[in-house]
């Protein structure tokens, strides 16, 4: 009843594909939770009550669900996403990833560059289709060579003069 502000941490809205409302999220140690639990909870019931109202989710979230795999790999994607890529070797790797959907990391390496220092260069790149959604891996996991992956993107056809430019 007593008037007052309140700013949650972040509002997420997710792509139509995700088929998910948005969520309005609050981000507290949970040392912090327990210590101000008194002054939060009546803040936490003015999010909730407009989240009902505006057909959201609200969520509270401490450091034992922020601090985790998914979070080690966004790290670490996030210096790859600017990364200089060849788009016809993006493609070439795509391509690949698609023909074999089980397929790895070390399996893609393998049937692209059979030469260990030929996987060096594609480490990069595959990073960084990665991290730009065009490979899809489970980033709840630990990234690297076992890392599962899959093609993202439709099928692209190279022109007779591309291919040969890729080869």
């Amino acid at each position: 009843g007593t008037p007052g502000t309140y700013t949650p941490d972040a509002l997420v809205h997710f792509t139509p594909q995700a088929n998910r409302r948005p969520e309005l999220y609050e981000i507290k140690t949970r040392q912090d939770l327990r210590k101000d639990w008194s002054e939060l909870r009546p803040r936490f019931a003015a999010a909730i009550a407009l989240c009902r109202e505006r057909e959201w989710t609200f969520r509270i979230r401490t450091e034992r669900g922020i601090r985790t795999q998914f979070l080690s790999n966004a790290k670490f994607l996030r210096r790859w996403r600017a990364h200089p890529v060849n788009e016809l070797e993006a493609q070439r790797i795509i391509n690949v990833a698609r023909s074999c959907p089980e397929m790895t990391i070390n399996s893609l390496f393998a049937g692209l560059a059979p030469w260990p220092g030929g996987q060096g260069a594609l480490a990069g790149m595959v990073w960084h289709l990665i991290a730009n959604r065009r490979l899809n891996a489970d980033l709840s996991l630990p990234l690297g060579p076992d890392s599962r992956i899959r093609a993202i993107e439709p099928p692209v056809t190279l022109q007779r003069n591309e291919r040969e430019a890729a080869i």
